[in-house]
């Protein structure tokens, strides 16, 4: 069947879905738009009624109309597929954004062709969205009283190769180091409305670049290598860590002349000086797989901290999770 139909939740996505929800209410939005646009369109000059030139209608049912006065493309059966073409292939770091009203569960955003496999989508509705795939989901709830189910809110997507970013409502619902979304010529826009319950989108826009490590370094002095993971009371890193640490590894090679502190931080469970050991030992992993990726040492110094920097509440599992991170610092 063409279209992923929505699964049951399992107790690891739970926990999933908890540490995203205290993530995103401490983190913020840190959403930067694509500078080089490769489409937009706010449909304000095409007739009601019509269905943009611009773009693809594979299948199901869109037009324009107007909507309290603005103008929005109009989705009226289950399912409608949208595609949009691009220029060129689109490129390992870009955005897209667009606002949403109304609609059902679910909604998808492919980058190939839905009918691929082995590649995963951002989901997006009027109350949860985020990144889902056939083996696994990376989704959070938005918080919205049913009264402003009917207005509409932004969507916005940010990318830097498989580090994969989502946004919804001011709120960031997605943080994956991980993603496999893939590269095409092509996004597909896949919604489950109906003529009772359209689903409506306005000023759709896609564009390359964004914001990148070097630029978060040097406006934020600091970031956090999200998809860092050790075993358990260990500085041996997981499998799961290469795409960051492989990021992480070409942004620093592209710009030799900045130096960073790695981090090591802990949440605060065992003692100061085991939390203190562990932070350092850990630190140091980073920055020797750094190096062995082709960072030049002379770039790189590390240090830990133990649990003297928390950055959330240890009262919590998800508190603790958050602590228990790597940073990397540019020093001022």
């Amino acid at each position: 069947m063409l279209w992923i139909t929505r699964a049951v939740r399992t107790a690891t996505a739970s926990l999933l879905l908890a540490a995203s929800a205290q993530a995103q209410t401490d983190t913020g939005n840190d959403f930067v738009a694509g500078d080089k646009v490769l489409y937009t369109n706010s449909f304000s000059t095409i007739t009601v009624g019509m269905f943009p030139r611009t773009l693809r209608l594979v299948e199901g049912n869109a037009e324009v109309a107007k909507v309290d006065g603005a103008s929005m493309l109009r989705v009226t059966s289950y399912p409608t597929r949208i595609d949009i073409p691009l220029p060129q292939l689109l490129p390992e770091r870009f955005t897209i954004e667009f606002d949403l009203r109304g609609s059902g569960w679910d909604d998808e955003l492919w980058l190939v062709k839905p009918e691929s496999t082995g590649f995963e989508h951002v989901t997006f509705g009027p109350r949860d969205g985020g990144v889902k795939g056939e083996e696994r989901e990376f989704i959070s709830e938005l918080r919205r009283e049913d009264d402003a189910l009917e207005k509409a809110i932004p969507v916005k997507v940010m990318a830097d190769g498989n580090y994969v970013k989502v946004y919804m409502d001011g709120t960031r619902v997605a943080n994956v180091p991980t993603a496999t979304l893939g590269r095409s010529n092509t996004i597909s826009l896949v919604l489950y409305a109906s003529a009772e319950k359209p689903g409506l989108i306005s000023n759709l826009r896609v564009a390359a670049g964004g914001k990148d490590l070097y630029r978060a370094l040097m406006e934020d002095g600091r970031m956090t290598l999200e998809g860092i993971e050790f075993d358990v009371g260990s500085d041996r890193l997981r499998p799961t860590s290469d795409a960051a640490l492989a990021a992480a590894s070409t942004a620093l090679k592209a710009k030799p002349d900045l130096t960073v502190e790695v981090e090591g931080h802990t949440d605060n469970t065992g003692s100061d000086a085991a939390n203190l050991a562990l932070s350092e030992r850990r630190a140091q992993a980073v920055r020797a797989r750094l190096i062995a990726l082709g960072v030049p040492a002379a770039q790189l110094t590390a240090k830990g901290f133990g649990a003297s920097r928390p950055i959330a509440s240890n009262e919590t599992a998800e508190g603790q999770q958050r602590n228990r991170r790597v940073e990397l610092v540019r020093p001022e």
